[in-house]
């Protein structure tokens, strides 16, 4: 993986570009992960477009049937392709519909960037749907992945946003997984230092993996 835009670190990049353990080295995520969020990310803003009226279970089963072009021999077997399908589309259908009478996000699929002097990094967090609440923001982001360093990678990135004013604190931030159908609630980092510290780390196993970070 190689940074966009330069000497830049995304959320979605640490998700599915090369994210692992500290013990298992290098290991980067199958291919199908980030395809298959490519098109659910293009089903979710499609339906969030949708008058409030428009938004169903059969238009969410069209939307998916128009934007679902994912090579099925990127998975493991055809079994596979079908199994993540039809959980994909379960858990789109659970949670789209729960929000079907939902007001317009302020923002939707939106991307924020800053550039952090302390860590001489560019950052970029993906905002997938936002709404006002009364007293602050409520967003929600959907991951189709199931390693437990996602929660991390995108807490800490938006922990800094938040405490350097690039972004309101949210009342409430929801990580829904689109393989499994958790929902994770993600509390900001109280500590900044903390996900600096988290942040720094990452950039240097980036570069001792081999990855250029113009700058």
């Amino acid at each position: 993986m190689g940074m966009r835009d330069g000497n830049v670190l995304s959320d979605e990049d640490m998700m599915y570009g090369w994210l692992c353990c500290d013990r298992c080295g290098n290991v980067m995520p199958p291919e199908w992960m980030r395809a298959v969020q490519n098109k659910v990310n293009q089903v979710i803003q499609a339906y969030y477009r949708l008058p409030v009226e428009r938004r169903s279970g059969i238009r969410i089963l069209e939307l998916i049937g128009r934007y679902w072009r994912v090579d099925a021999k990127l998975f493991e077997s055809e079994y596979h392709y079908h199994e993540v399908l039809l959980k994909t589309t379960d858990h789109l259908m659970q949670y789209l519909l729960n929000d079907h009478r939902a007001d317009p996000p302020v923002f939707l699929f939106e991307e924020l960037h800053a550039f952090i002097k302390e860590l001489d990094l560019s950052l970029q967090l993906n905002l997938h749907v936002v709404h006002w609440t009364p007293n602050s923001l409520n967003i929600k982001k959907y991951v189709v992945s199931d390693n437990p360093y996602v929660l991390d990678a995108f807490k800490h990135i938006i922990s800094v946003f938040c405490h350097r004013g690039m972004l309101s604190f949210p009342e409430k931030i929801a990580v829904i997984n689109l393989l499994n159908g958790s929902q994770k609630t993600v509390e900001i980092e109280q500590d900044l230092q903390k996900s600096l510290d988290y942040l720094r780390l990452t950039k240097t196993s980036l570069q001792e993996n081999g990855f250029i970070l113009p700058g």
